[in-house]
């Protein structure tokens, strides 16, 4: 069974190949170009120019199993015809009917080489007009004069000639003519009675290196600063520069974001080791980003939309590395996260970033008094020195009394002073929240204070094993209030926790 099937699949394949290779009529248009394969090199690149109207012109239906192609040579018996265009269907105004089998392809007429739709035959030298510009006799001149002359043009040096060519020479392009170079200013595809001289192209060869544009901003690669970026020529093929105030730290940036608030807030009339820069950017670069150029770091102080007459530095993307790890401004209000005392709240620099008017909570550390099972432990939280508040899982607690300082500009809403039990003083994730303790504190007006206190017993501990910690009480736990400053809020108190008295 599984041989029949095979078989018949096979079967089908063959009616589909014969299927395939059937022979039927397709309407050529076709033009006369002799009978002989001189007449046909005189008279095959009249055709092609003259195919679409010539009296030689030619209908016919060619019985044949695929259409021969456009811009072909056939030999039809003892006559040679240039196809002019063929199609896959037959057509009834056909002038001739003929048969492939006396027809033969010249493959040798229909080369095209360099792809331009004219065949490789009837590509013919003709005088072409160029404007040049002499660039020198070596490639070392070449290389020192050739941006120059694109730039500013060379009139004492500039050629007005007929080449020989077949194709004129791109303008742009670098030509070696004999011994000497020159640069293509224009070129056209006619002759020109006003040539200075006349040069043929077997003589000539085209430097390609020197033609490339790779942002296609008019500039070649070679003359251009900024090869990724489209600009002008006045530039080097560079955007407009824009002004920026560069702070020079050095070759070394290790520590670099210790130093870079305060170098960021530097009066502006301050200029020690600042150095006034024309960037070809096309932009700017943030605030606080830090540029190496040369082995050299510079800080961007300040930014400005146009450029400077006279700067001390004219510096291109492509000498720069950026740095910008220390730019992120979250809130986006020009000072630098690093430098910004409220980073999710826009505020002037001069407020360290953060909103005028705000709050700001401190606990008074002076004012706090400490009570535990700790017997010989002064009372004062400034005077417990070395020693450890102490409380037991079943007995004494810990009792404190604090006040919170509003020392902002505004009052601030009633807030919860949250209890947090570390093994640092720091608050982290790692931290327990002892989330069942909240002490509740009201509204404080500015420049006013409102006092907290209560006690910690053991059984909010027994989660942890016995042992020395930390009772961090941060105010504002929720961070519903804006401050001034976020990192002043928490009172810190070293605990140690026993299961009971020895």
């Amino acid at each position: 069974m599984k041989v029949k099937i095979l078989l018949c699949f096979l079967f089908s394949l063959f009616i589909l190949s014969v299927k395939s290779q059937v022979l039927s009529e397709k309407y050529h248009v076709l033009y006369y170009i002799g009978n002989s394969l001189i007449e046909v090199q005189n008279n095959l690149c009249t055709a092609v120019k003259n195919a679409e109207t010539g009296s030689n012109r030619i209908k016919a239906n060619i019985m044949t199993v695929n259409k021969y192609p456009g811009k072909s040579v056939l030999k039809i018996g003892n006559e040679y015809y240039y196809v002019s265009a063929s199609y896959d269907y037959r057509n009834s105004d056909e002038d001739q009917m003929f048969n492939s089998n006396n027809i033969t392809v010249l493959t040798e007429y229909s080369k095209d080489t360099d792809n331009d739709g004219l065949i490789d035959h009837c590509e013919v030298l003709s005088e072409k007009y160029h404007v040049l510009y002499y660039i020198g006799n070596s490639l070392t001149e070449v290389q020192n004069n050739l941006c120059t002359v694109i730039k500013n043009g060379y009139v004492s040096g500039k050629r007005k000639a007929n080449i020989m060519v077949v194709h004129k020479y791109p303008e742009k392009s670098i030509l070696k003519i004999g011994e000497d170079y020159y640069y293509v200013y224009s070129s056209f595809d006619y002759r020109h009675s006003d040539e200075d001289e006349t040069f043929n192209s077997n003589n000539i060869t085209v430097l390609t290196e020197y033609y490339k544009d790779a942002d296609n901003d008019g500039v070649i690669d070679y003359c251009d600063l900024c090869k990724s970026q489209v600009g002008t020529t006045e530039n080097e093929g560079c955007a407009v520069p824009k002004y920026h105030k560069l702070y020079k730290v050095g070759t070394s940036i290790a520590n670099i974001e210790n130093q870079l608030c305060n170098i960021l807030n530097l009066p502006e009339t301050d200029n020690s080791s600042t150095y006034n820069a024309n960037i070809y950017l096309g932009g700017t670069y943030k605030i606080g980003v830090i540029l190496k150029v040369d082995g050299i770091y510079y800080v961007v102080r300040n930014v400005y939309d146009t450029s400077i007459a006279t700067p001390d530095l004219n510096l291109y993307p492509d000498q720069i590395e950026t740095i910008a790890q220390f730019a992120k401004d979250e809130d986006k209000d020009g000072v630098l996260d690093l430098c910004d005392n409220c980073r999710a709240q826009a505020g002037p620099k001069s407020n360290n970033g953060c909103p005028l008017g705000l709050p700001d909570l401190s606990f008074d550390i002076n004012s706090t008094t400490v009570f535990s099972g700790c017997t010989d432990c002064s009372s004062f939280l400034t005077s417990l020195g070395s020693k450890k508040l102490i409380v037991y899982k079943v007995g004494a607690g810990l009792t404190f009394n604090t006040y919170i300082n509003n020392s902002g500009a505004s009052d601030s809403k009633g807030f919860n002073v949250g209890v947090y039990i570390s093994k640092d003083t720091n608050i982290s994730t790692d931290d327990m929240k002892l989330s069942q303790i909240v002490f509740p504190v009201n509204p404080i007006s500015s420049q006013g204070v409102s006092g907290v206190g209560g006690t910690i017993y053991g059984t909010s501990l027994n989660k942890l094993a016995f042992g020395d910690y930390y009772i961090l009480l941060k105010a504002d736990d929720q961070n519903i209030i804006s401050e001034i400053n976020e990192t002043n809020n928490t009172l810190i108190l070293p605990l140690r926790y026993l299961e009971k008295p020895n």
